[in-house]
């Protein structure tokens, strides 16, 4: 019986992790709907927290040979949701001012100009300048300091997936 009320609440917690990233989805993709940056990041931890609560309720009641392989498919699935988030926050985001490209109704003259003039490849250049910039006082230190560490923070989970993926 205890298995039982088990699966089905580690379903219910499935199924409401999916709506909340179904939500996601449609609120990222759709060009009426707008959320902050904190307002994303706070749907898709609740969207992984339910995963998390669902994966951790049905691994109790199940065999030890299926443990392993849910605890993968959820890190499979983190990891997916991470690097949309980031890519979405980093390269394609209106909120921080990175153009009206929109991932749907592109072109290729139009990629092609987005990827020419809105970020670059160079290692450390964008560092580099900002760190210049700082150092003759044409940027205010909020500016240096959250960019800066607004990078660092934004790639830390890189240190949790990498040795487990």
């Amino acid at each position: 019986m205890k298995k039982k009320i088990s699966l089905i609440l580690s379903i219910i917690l499935y199924l409401v992790a999916i709506f909340i990233l179904i939500y996601y989805f449609s609120v990222e993709f759709n060009e009426l709907l707008r959320l902050s940056p904190t307002g994303r990041i706070v749907l898709l931890l609740s969207g992984c927290l339910f995963m998390y609560f669902g994966g951790l309720v049905l691994t109790k009641y199940i065999d030890k040979k299926y443990k392993n392989k849910v605890l993968k498919i959820n890190i499979g699935i983190w990891f997916i949701l991470y690097i949309i988030l980031l890519s979405t926050l980093t390269l394609f985001d209106d909120y921080f001012f990175r153009g009206n490209f929109n991932i749907l109704n592109w072109n290729s003259e139009l990629f092609r100009s987005y990827m020419s003039n809105s970020f670059n490849l160079i290692p450390f250049k964008t560092i580099f300048g900002y760190i210049t910039k700082f150092i003759s006082g044409d940027i205010a230190p909020y500016i240096f300091i959250y960019n800066i560490l607004g990078n660092a923070v934004a790639l830390m989970p890189f240190a949790f997936f990498l040795p487990i993926l």
